[in-house]
């Protein structure tokens, strides 16, 4: 399970340097599952966190969950929070890098010092490791304003505590991001 694991992550990485940027077939299928607010967020995020997100949209469709609309609008949205609209910033792949090996490292401590970053601004490099902390309720309250309904920033926001109710949906998220 931890080799798998690590195996996952090092894909992750891997595939994050070397995103490519989206076609117009697949815009033309995001344009289909998002509102044009929702697309327009989707857009601005960078070209790693958009492949992420249709890679994990399209496991979702191919392991039959493609009925559900707003699974698959919260899984294109689900990392919107690690984007700041306000001021186009967004969390770089070393800071991601460094999220998950401090995480497992330094655990609960960690996660304290990066939840405490709120009052630090934009420009100061501890700023990311904020948005990272902040992402899901960021990222739901983004999704939100962009048209998206209270299940899809349900799903964005409030995913661990959907999976730990068994909420299928949730649980088929967290997979499907997990695998991507």
């Amino acid at each position: 399970m931890i080799l798998q694991k690590a195996f996952l992550r090092v894909r992750q990485f891997v595939r994050s340097t070397r995103a490519w940027p989206l076609d117009a077939p697949e815009l033309a299928y995001l344009q289909s599952v998002l509102t044009p607010a929702q697309f327009s967020l989707f857009k601005a995020l960078p070209f790693y966190e958009q492949r992420h997100a249709l890679n994990v949209c399209r496991t979702l469709t191919g392991a039959g969950f493609g009925y559900d609309l707003e699974l698959l609008q919260a899984s294109l949205l689900h990392d919107l929070g690690k984007f700041d609209p306000a001021t186009g910033a967004a969390i770089p792949v070393w800071v991601k890098v460094v999220n998950v090996a401090a995480g497992k490292i330094a655990g609960p401590l960690y996660r304290n010092w990066r939840t405490r970053q709120s009052q630090v601004r934009p420009g100061d490099w501890r700023y990311y490791f904020w948005l990272q902390a902040a992402h899901e309720a960021r990222g739901a309250a983004l999704a939100r304003e962009a048209g998206g309904g209270p299940r899809v920033a349900a799903l964005i926001g409030e995913g661990k505590q959907l999976q730990r109710q068994g909420d299928r949906a949730a649980l088929a998220l967290e997979w499907a991001d997990d695998l991507n």
